[in-house]
């Protein structure tokens, strides 16, 4: 028998950015409940997801890393990483950038923003529960439990 999940928490999620789909892969996570893990966060408020894009876009606006644009899905909360959905001749792939962006708000020098390519979400999710690993402490989750909204 499958777990049943609240429809109304998968309505929340943020599934679809300026025209976009988010891959399936993605949306079946957010179907099963996923919401990140600590540092990441998922995204679902549009307005953020748009204002990260909008930035990425302008840090990359004349070719200075290879990504020209992507769909903004999570972002860490220790600093200034987010990670999207590559967007290749207006369509969103299931390659992940994670972009260290500098918020300068201006076309970026050559390699800049700072970025990692992972081949898909499940490869991303490696990394972030790595990540996740290393915050795991007895107070991170005191606060965590603390933090969890109803």
């Amino acid at each position: 028998m499958r777990p049943v999940y609240l429809r109304r928490d998968y309505e929340r999620c943020l599934l679809a950015l300026g025209g976009h789909d988010y891959p399936t892969d993605y949306r079946w996570l957010r179907a099963h409940g996923f919401r990140g893990f600590t540092p990441w966060h998922c995204l679902d408020a549009a307005d953020r997801a748009d204002k990260l894009r909008r930035e990425f876009l302008a840090e990359v606006d004349g070719g200075s890393i290879p990504v020209q644009d992507f769909l903004p899905f999570a972002e860490a909360q220790h600093m200034d990483e987010v990670a999207g959905f590559v967007v290749a001749n207006g369509i969103v792939t299931v390659q992940v950038c994670v972009a260290h962006l500098t918020w300068r708000g201006r076309a970026e020098a050559p390699g800049w923003p700072s970025y990692q390519l992972f081949p898909n979400i499940w490869e991303w999710l490696t990394m972030a529960c790595a990540k996740s690993r290393e915050w795991c402490s007895p107070e991170e989750l005191a606060d965590l439990i603390a933090n969890v909204m109803e």
